[in-house]
């Protein structure tokens, strides 16, 4: 069952499966390590309203959604929360998510304004979330996945050198070193 030929096909076909998620988390770790931030576009609007803004969850979050449409952008992903924000001394809808984050508030002089902010992440910044676990639930049972599948690949890899006449020494030496 464990014979080499089997053991060379699952080596190389666990390291092909893995070998993309491998090289998100090398580049996303050397560019962070490097000290590159990751970098958003961010535009705020003003919407004159008709009356003045609610500072409740239901209109500031039908607002945004209105707004979002106007604009042609579509919704984050996130679920909204609303949170007090001490600097503006008002309420403010905040909409997290992967390819958006928006914020809504009234304005501080007109309660007829709204101050609409529009957050897009770059490409780095969204690669980045993924690096921190912040994908969502599918993502993070394909990372278990592919660390499982990285950690039979060191175990097959070492099983094929042990396998191997030529190899046995070589990678008894460096499993013991490496011990």
């Amino acid at each position: 069952m464990l014979d080499r030929q089997f053991l060379v096909k699952t080596h190389l076909i666990m390291a092909a499966i893995t070998l993309p998620l491998i090289m998100m988390f090398l580049i996303t770790g050397g560019l962070y390590t490097a000290e590159y931030e990751p970098d958003s576009s961010s535009v705020e609007y003003r919407v004159t309203l008709s009356e003045p803004l609610e500072d409740n969850y239901v209109t500031l979050h039908r607002v945004a959604k209105e707004e979002l449409k106007n604009l042609d952008v579509d919704q984050p992903m996130g679920k909204a929360k609303l949170k007090f924000d001490r600097k503006w001394n008002r309420y403010t809808l905040v909409w997290p998510g992967k390819n958006h984050s928006v914020t809504l508030r009234s304005s501080t002089r007109d309660s007829t304004v709204a101050v609409f902010t529009v957050k897009t992440p770059s490409w780095y910044a969204r690669l980045m979330r993924l690096h921190k676990a912040k994908g969502g639930d599918i993502f993070d049972v394909y990372a278990i996945i592919t660390t499982i599948l990285l950690c039979l690949i060191l175990v097959t890899g070492i099983l094929i050198g042990l396998k191997t006449k030529l190899y046995r020494t070589l990678t008894i030496r460096a499993l013991s070193f490496g011990s």
